[in-house]
């Protein structure tokens, strides 16, 4: 049996009486089973108590709910969207009572007697607002006492799990808890196979998205372009049938022909030193600094990069210095082709505005699972962990203790399907579709580049064709004036009004703007279940205090800018790539 709920409290109301988070109560539970039934609850509040702290602590009785679900049997399955906040309403005192499985700070299930929870967010990644319209049930005037609100959110998740269940059937595929679970799945059930690879020197060749600032302002016409899905189109490429050391040629000497001479057809991975020219603008390769913070810089680089990347940097110009080793082969495969191609023809092809969105979701999740490192956490039994010495008793394993249960970050056995050295191509792939059109674009009218799209000062015709096709630059928008204060800080000005972006800060009331402009933004966001749990045994006993971390209460941010943006250098109101010398 599958249930969808969702929970509301008075935070909101908290907020604009500038009172403090922890006096909050959970004012309504509603949800909806497969069969039709419906619960609503307004939860009773049976007491409250003023901490130590000097803060104002409410409890309320969440059982009637909890024997609800109890009554469906085992097998029960639960859905919410952004589920740690409503175990937060459910448990606020009692976290140790669920065994939860997180992915970094994720929530993936929660396990409480017969009952699975599970993040219809995890399916479904945006705001419930967004799946609302493209479901075609526009969630309501945020109103937290009203009935009819919370009503319409449980039934947008129960309606886009809904879709979800029956895209998921029509491949004969059990609905998993993951939206790239479920991409793994529909990819198999069409034949998709690949092979295993965890070698390590492919997961340091692995780099994400190019993110890189040109000019710090500049005047238009600009354009701003974006590549149709740039990973999903990088999957429909040819992609090395194993990691063979020296591409299984013999000798490193021979490999190291092949390598450079770009008639041989090669794919792999390669730990090479090599000189890019001094003179060259737009970088070829990503390089990790000490910090780990990733640039493109000039100069003597060494590291471990995709052949095709390499490739590249040869052809810009860069001498190979050295070459230590390398793997791959001299053979590829389009492995995941079909399940791009047949993603995006059901995208084009439907009407429906909830199943469009949900295949250019499809689309995008399957390299995520490709490239995954096996790293979860999730709450095991404490007494387990734990061991008396010199009549103390001592926590033996390394991880958080809530009450009965131990935080703990695990290493569990990577899936079959896993393959570093393909995950290290999907993004290699992209990165150089996107230098192809960098290089198109005299240097001076370069501003920024960030993964899949550029920015850059144009009188007339884009040098390259704008296309809506799978691949293809796509226009966004025709742009006046941009200023950029860094990767994922900046702002521009169209027809329509003044874009900001400034990642980390909500968009939400103008926050982005504010930073933007005072370099400085506070606002309101909750606890989460991680940062939590350490807090637990001070809730219980009543002993809240401005530095414990409740689950699901609200607090005050206040995010700083820092503009130091160091990867490359300003000389003459441009940025010019970071000189490494031999």
């Amino acid at each position: 049996m599958n249930v969808y709920f969702d929970t509301e409290d008075d935070s909101a109301e908290l907020e604009k009486e500038d009172r403090s988070g922890y006096e909050k109560v959970c004012t309504q539970i509603a949800a909806i089973a497969d069969d039709g039934e419906r619960f609503y609850l307004v939860p009773e509040v049976t007491g409250s108590v003023v901490t130590p702290g000097g803060f104002k602590r409410h409890r309320w009785n969440v059982e009637p709910f909890l024997r609800w679900l109890r009554a469906f049997g085992p097998h029960t399955v639960c859905y919410a969207h952004n589920l740690a906040y409503d175990l937060g309403n459910l448990w606020p005192e009692d976290l140790d009572k669920v065994n939860v499985t997180l992915v970094g700070g994720r929530m993936i299930s929660a396990k409480w007697e017969n009952v699975t929870f599970k993040d219809s967010f995890n399916i479904w990644p945006m705001s419930l607002k967004k799946l609302g319209k493209s479901v075609g049930l526009e969630k309501l005037e945020f109103d937290p006492q009203n009935p009819a609100y919370l009503w319409r959110d449980v039934e947008i998740v129960e309606k886009a799990m809904g879709v979800a269940q029956v895209l998921a059937e029509s491949y004969n595929v059990d609905l998993p808890s993951t939206l790239g679970g479920l991409c793994v799945k529909i990819w198999q059930s069409m034949g998709g196979v690949n092979w295993h690879c965890a070698l390590e020197p492919a997961r340091e060749a692995y780099f994400g998205g190019r993110t890189e600032v040109f000019a710090p302002s500049m005047m238009g016409p600009i354009k701003y372009v974006d590549i149709n899905s740039l990973y999903p189109d990088t999957m429909t490429e040819e992609f090395p049938e194993a990691a063979d050391q020296w591409f299984d040629l013999g000798s490193l000497e021979e490999a190291k022909r092949v390598l450079v001479e770009q008639q041989w057809p090669c794919w792999g991975v390669a730990d090479v030193t090599l000189d890019i020219p001094h003179d060259v603008y737009v970088a070829p390769l990503p390089c990790r600094r000490e910090d780990d913070a990733v640039y493109y810089p000039v100069g003597r680089v060494s590291g471990w990069w995709t052949v095709h990347e390499i490739r590249a940097a040869l052809v810009k110009g860069a001498a190979l210095v050295e070459l230590r080793d390398c793997y791959g082969s001299l053979k590829a495969q389009r492995y995941y082709e079909r399940f791009v191609r047949n993603a995006y023809h059901n995208r084009m092809d439907s009407d429906d505005e909830g199943h469009r969105l949900f295949w250019k979701l499809v689309m995008n999740n399957l390299y995520g699972q490709i490239g995954q490192t096996g790293k979860i956490t999730r709450s095991v039994k404490l007494s387990a962990h734990v061991a008396e010495i010199d009549g103390k008793l001592i926590q033996t394993s390394p991880g958080v203790a809530y009450g009965t249960k131990l935080l703990m970050d695990l290493e569990t056995p990577l899936s079959m399907h896993v393959n570093w050295l393909h995950a290290a191509y999907v993004t290699s792939y992209g990165r150089l579709k996107l230098m192809k059109f960098l290089d198109m674009i005299p240097k001076d009218d370069l501003v920024y580049c960030d993964t899949d799209s550029i920015f850059f000062r144009c009188k007339g015709e884009a040098p390259f064709p704008i296309s809506m096709e799978l691949g293809e630059m796509k226009l966004e928008a025709e742009v006046s004036m941009m200023v950029v204060e860094g990767p994922k800080l900046y702002q521009y000005t169209t027809d329509k009004g003044t874009q900001t972006k400034a990642k980390g800060v909500p968009s939400r009331d103008g926050l982005q703007e504010k930073f933007f402009k005072d370099g400085s933004a506070t606002f309101r966001a909750p606890y989460k279940f991680r940062e939590s749990v350490a807090y637990l045994e001070d809730v219980r006993n009543g002993l809240t205090s401005d530095k414990t971390r409740v689950l699901s209460v609200w607090r005050k941010l206040t995010k700083n800018r820092i503009t130091n943006y160091d990867k490359k250098v300003l000389r003459g109101g441009r940025y010019f790539p970071t000189v490494i010398s031999s």
